[in-house]
Order: C-alpha cells, then sequence, then structure tokens
C-alpha cells in the first residue's frame, strides 16, 4: 500500500507532460541567456556587483528542472568533482581574503558559473536537442555580430546605441556590442568566429552550412569592424596556425592539401605582385592614407605610436605575478588581487569601484595569484580530467561530432588566448561555452548499451 501510494505520489497523472514543458521552458531561457552572455552594459543592474540578464534567466531553469530530477536521475559531467572541491576552496579561503566583501561576490560568481555547466547538461540531454543548443549558439553570435553593425551604423548618423567609445565622437564609433569596450566585444566574438570557420572547413559537421557561413561571415565582419587590436591579432594568429597546419599536411603527402595549397601559393604570389607593383607606384598616396587611419595603432608602440596599451597589459601582467609571490600558497583570495596590485602602485583599495581601477590582465596569472597553488590545481584537475573523458569517447562518435568537440576546444582556446589580454576566467560567456562542450561530451558517453552521438542538426 505504502509503496502504491509513494509511486502515484512521485509519478502523477500527466507528470510526463509537465516535466516535458519544463524542459522546454528551461531550453527557450538558456537560448535567451545565449544570446545576452556578453550583455555588460545592458540589460544589467548594478548594485555594488553588476547582475547580468543572463545570471538570473539561468537561475530560473533551477525551479523548471526539480520535477525534472525528481523523475530522472541527475546527470553528472566529466570533472564534476573537481568544480564542487573549486567551490569548497573559495569559501574555505574566503576568511583570509584581503577584500572580503569582493571575493563573497565573486564566489557567488563563480558558483554560479559552475551551476551554468550542471544545468545545460541537465536540460539538454537528448542528441537533437544539444543540436539545437549549437544552432542556438552560432544564431547568438551572428546576432551579435549583426547588432555591432548596425550600432557602427548608427554612430555614423550621429545616434549614439550604446557605445562606450568614439573615435570621432558622435561621428565614427568603436563598436562595442553590448560589451564594456570593443576588445571585450572582441574577446566574445572570437569564439564564434572560430567555431564556424573551423567547421565550414573541416567539412564534416552536421550544422547547416548555410549557418556556420553565415556566422563565419557575420562575425569576421564584426571583428574586422571592430578595431580591436586583440581580435585582428588573434584572427591572424588563427589564419597563420591554419596555413602552418595545412603545409605541414602538404608535407606529409596529402594529395587534397597539396591542391589547395598551390592554388593558395598562387593566388598569395598574384596578389604580392599586384600589391608590390602597385605600392611602387603609389608610395605618395599609401602614405597619405596610412597617416590618416594612424589612430587605429594608438597604443601599441609600433611605427613610432604611443606604447600606453600594450605596456598597461604587460605591467598587468607582471603586478599579477608579483601578487601570486606574495600569498604563493591559499592566494590573494577571489576577486581580491587587485589589493595587491594596489599596494604596488603605493595605492590602497577601499571600495569596489577601486579594485576596478586595479585589475589582474592575464587569466591564468589571475588563478595563480586568487587561488594559490591549491586552488589552481583544483581547476587544472577538472580540465584533465574532462580531457581524459573527450578522449575515452572518441570510438563511439561519429565523425560530425568529432568535428564539432575539435571545433569548440579550439575556440575555448583561443577564448583563453584573449583572455590573456583582458576581462578575467569567470566571464558568463565562456563557461556557457564550456558547458556546450560538456553537453556535446556528455552526450557522447555511452551509457548501458546505447552509444549516445549528436545527430544531424535540426534544420
Amino acid at each position: 500500500m505504502y509503496s502504491a501510494r509513494f509511486t502515484a505520489l512521485k509519478s502523477p497523472p500527466n507528470s510526463e507532460y509537465a516535466c516535458d514543458v519544463a524542459r522546454r521552458v528551461a531550453q527557450v531561457l538558456c537560448y535567451i541567456a545565449l544570446l545576452f552572455a556578453s550583455a555588460d552594459v545592458w540589460p544589467v543592474l548594478t548594485i555594488g556587483f553588476t547582475f547580468r540578464l543572463a545570471q538570473p534567466l539561468l537561475i530560473l531553469c533551477i525551479p523548471l528542472l526539480l520535477p525534472i530530477l525528481w523523475r530522472e536521475p541527475i546527470r553528472t559531467f566529466p570533472g564534476s568533482a573537481w568544480c564542487l572541491l573549486l567551490v569548497i576552496w573559495s569559501i574555505v579561503i574566503l576568511p583570509f581574503s584581503l577584500l572580503f566583501d569582493r571575493s563573497l561576490g565573486y564566489t557567488f560568481w563563480l558558483a554560479n558559473n559552475l551551476l551554468i555547466v550542471f544545468i545545460f547538461v541537465q536540460t539538454f540531454r537528448s542528441s537533437i536537442e544539444i543540436a539545437r543548443l549549437v544552432d542556438a549558439l552560432l544564431i547568438s553570435y551572428s546576432a551579435l555580430s549583426i547588432f555591432g553593425l548596425v550600432q557602427l551604423l548608427a554612430g555614423m548618423a550621429g545616434i549614439d546605441l550604446l557605445v562606450t567609445e568614439w573615435w570621432y565622437p558622435g561621428k565614427l564609433p568603436r563598436i562595442n556590442g553590448l560589451s564594456y569596450e570593443p576588445s571585450f566585444y572582441a574577446t566574445y566574438l572570437i569564439n564564434g568566429w572560430v567555431l564556424s570557420n573551423y567547421l565550414v572547413a573541416d567539412k564534416r559537421s552536421s550544422i547547416s552550412p548555410r549557418l556556420l557561413r553565415l556566422c563565419a561571415v557575420l562575425t569576421s565582419v564584426a571583428l574586422f569592424a571592430s578595431t580591436s587590436r586583440l581580435g585582428w591579432g588573434l584572427m591572424l594568429a588563427w589564419s597563420a596556425l591554419r596555413a602552418v597546419l595545412r603545409l605541414a599536411t602538404f608535407l606529409s603527402g596529402g594529395k587534397s592539401s597539396r591542391r589547395l595549397l598551390r592554388r593558395r601559393i598562387v593566388l598569395g604570389f598574384l596578389i604580392s605582385t599586384v600589391a608590390v607593383t602597385l605600392g611602387i607606384s603609389s608610395r605618395d598616396k599609401i602614405a597619405a592614407a596610412i597617416n590618416s587611419v594612424s589612430f587605429l595603432i594608438t597604443g601599441l608602440g609600433v611605427f613610432g605610436a604611443s606604447a600606453i596599451s600594450s605596456e598597461t597589459r604587460i605591467n598587468g601582467a607582471l603586478m599579477t605575478w608579483n601578487a601570486f609571490l606574495a600569498h604563493p600558497l591559499i592566494g590573494s583570495g577571489l576577486g581580491a588581487v587587485p589589493v595587491e596590485i594596489a599596494s604596488q602602485l603605493g595605492l590602497s583599495v577601499t571600495t569596489l569601484d577601486d579594485a576596478k581601477q586595479n585589475e589582474a590582465n592575464s587569466v591564468l596569472l589571475e588563478i595563480l595569484a586568487s587561488f594559490g597553488l591549491a586552488g589552481s590545481i583544483l581547476i587544472v584537475g577538472f580540465f584533465l580530467r574532462f580531457a581524459s573523458q573527450i578522449r575515452a569517447v572518441q570510438p563511439y562518435c561519429s565523425e560530425a561530432t568529432q568535428s564539432l568537440i575539435r571545433g569548440m576546444m579550439w575556440a575555448l582556446l583561443w577564448s583563453l588566448l584573449a583572455l590573456q589580454f583582458n576581462q578575467n576566467f569567470l566571464r558568463i560567456y565562456v563557461w556557457m561555452d564550456v558547458a556546450i562542450l560538456v553537453c556535446i561530451v556528455s552526450g557522447a558517453m555511452p551509457r548501458g548499451n546505447r552509444v549516445h552521438a549528436i545527430r544531424d542538426s535540426v534544420s
């Protein structure tokens, strides 16, 4: 009697339909959160800390998932234990933080980011759901690229559309999308640019080729128009890497790569010849043109320009390293590294605004300085555990899924490169990208006698 009553309580009439509706609503909330993952200037709520729209949207998914988790087992993911230990470590070192109030908020931020991974893994379980999630990711990059270009055109028309920086006030904006500044915007877009370009070139993905090409073109134009030297450098570095890899394939005897490389060599020779010829005949005009856009290299310390931007980032990285050396074992505390950096400048940090003026630069050094060696080992443990799982699921994945996993990994690597020069490792969109990769790998893990793989994307 008791068992029957408990079963009836656990599985009431229409509970399966209710769970399905709840999951779909949670998925929609995740899609919207993806769209506003980079939103720093709108829509946000600032109460000491800045709360972005993506955060409450994802938190709303928790009550929606409760009835689902009541019926279905909780799906763990590779490295979840390491993530839990990292949150516990952040709480343990709170009393030793150099800026307790900020560390408390940052600990909540870290827990929220790790919760994103948990929410995504529970919300997107089937292969079709994960495929739609990847589509939504590419659509969000495309949408923010379009918004950035509209922002540029509106600024040139004299309309300030959330612009934070201008080359010429009221005439020529530096597009920043919904981010604080153009370099932050480029850091957000570079992930979508690398992912879409990789999958377009790989040609084994099951994602709609039209969507991939659209995302590749839009992010390319938006990154170029952002005039972010960081974005340009990362695009150049990716293109150079791909060229080296193609050359290595060619030297190893790949026929298709040899044919492709031969075409590129001929095309490159023709373009170089034309460029040199035009350059010799138009030296005076080219010099005048370079002078007219010299503002684009301001702050880089090249061609006689000032080195404000590059020197600031280099000095910031050095001071972050010194902050780690001051507290090598347990760190300064999450979010408290600015206190140690300010002290090196003869300043003090008493408010949250003071801390923002002395932020760390390199994300890897920031992790070391924040958590110390003990906490950093936990982060390394998570990535090593996850990397081993990726290797373990390779035999169970289709070529399309393997291509998608590699594309996501390359995109995340380039995001981490971008984060070495600005922002911090708690950016929501970085952890959402991690969450999507975790979903893809978790979906490919063998369960019982079945093997789950990402099926063709739903167009």
